[in-house]
């Protein structure tokens, strides 16, 4: 096992959480071997903090720590969790909502509330395949997601030259199997915000409905067509809100909708990954979450447990 990431769970009673028995808290700093894999660890302070996990044996190695028992002194949030150091995983799907404005090809300000749609990882060996039966339900019920002049359709589709608008580049709602372009490169403006691509090879499954429905039809999926391009590796993006902007993320989709008030995204889908060709594919199955708050609780990276995984 290997500690990483963002956050631990505050109980008073310590009783198991997801049924799995729980690690005792107390204060380590440094560098300490779990399973013979150096981790740093920083030190924390006040609260009794448990995390869920089975108890693991560490061992000693050039003089570091050996107990049987990994402890850790955190306050209410921690900045850890553990994942399997054995497995590149995709380990969750989070969103994040805001307001925007931009001016559309005839010089109209489009304004809309705007969802985009992340996968989380915790290796950039990780390669998103594809995502398939999603549903995804809008707290608005039935509703048509913006689409730009310029830039129509659910692949992503931006033009360039003058019909690169600021609105298809920030507002245009799409999906896509990853955050980077067809060569490759990350899909950020400057300031590093996330902006639509154009044709990055990205398509649609039949479950979707077409590339000009209103939203993503029942069980409807969308995919790389070319694996050897591996725009699904994900990136650290520290522009992004919460645990997204701290974990490799892979941008999957932006849904929008001209002016409207906020909205949440709920439902759930399915994602086929790789380590790269010719390695076996992973699948599993996750909720469609809000991203925490910042200092908000949550168990991020071990969403396995809370996920159906299959491996081919």
């Amino acid at each position: 096992m290997q500690l990483q990431g963002d956050l631990c769970i505050e109980t008073k009673n310590r009783k198991p959480i997801f049924n799995n028995p729980l690690l005792d808290i107390t204060h380590v700093k440094g560098i300490v071997m779990v399973e013979g894999i150096s981790t740093e660890v920083g030190g924390c302070s006040k609260g009794n903090v448990v995390l869920a996990w089975k108890p693991v044996r560490l061992k000693k190695e050039k003089g570091l720590i050996q107990m049987k028992k990994l402890s850790v002194l955190t306050g209410a949030v921690a900045a850890m969790t553990i994942v399997s150091a054995s497995n590149a995983d995709i380990t969750g799907c989070y969103y994040h909502g805001y307001e925007a404005s931009a001016e559309d090809f005839g010089g109209t300000l489009v304004t809309a509330y705007v969802v985009d749609m992340y996968m989380t990882s915790n290796s950039s060996a990780d390669a998103l395949l594809n995502v398939y039966n999603a549903n995804i339900t809008n707290s608005l019920g039935d509703v048509t997601y913006y689409q730009g002049l310029t830039s129509d359709g659910w692949a992503p589709n931006l033009q360039g030259s003058i019909f690169d608008t600021a609105d298809a580049r920030y507002l245009d709602s799409f999906v896509s199997a990853g955050g980077r372009t067809g060569a490759g490169a990350e899909s950020l403006d400057t300031d590093g915000n996330m902006i639509q691509m154009g044709d990055n090879g990205t398509g649609t499954d039949p479950n979707f409905g077409g590339n000009n429905v209103a939203a993503p039809g029942e069980d409807g999926g969308w995919y790389n067509g070319n694996p050897n391009n591996p725009i699904g590796v994900g990136f650290t993006n520290s522009n992004l809100p919460g645990l997204l902007g701290s974990n490799l993320s892979i941008f999957i989709g932006r849904f929008s909708i001209q002016d409207s008030g906020e909205f949440d995204l709920s439902g759930a889908l399915s994602v086929t990954w790789n380590e790269g060709i010719g390695t076996p594919g992973t699948q599993a199955t996750f909720d469609i979450m809000e991203v925490p708050a910042p200092g908000a609780l949550a168990l991020l990276g071990v969403a396995g447990l809370a996920s159906r995984r299959r491996r081919g």
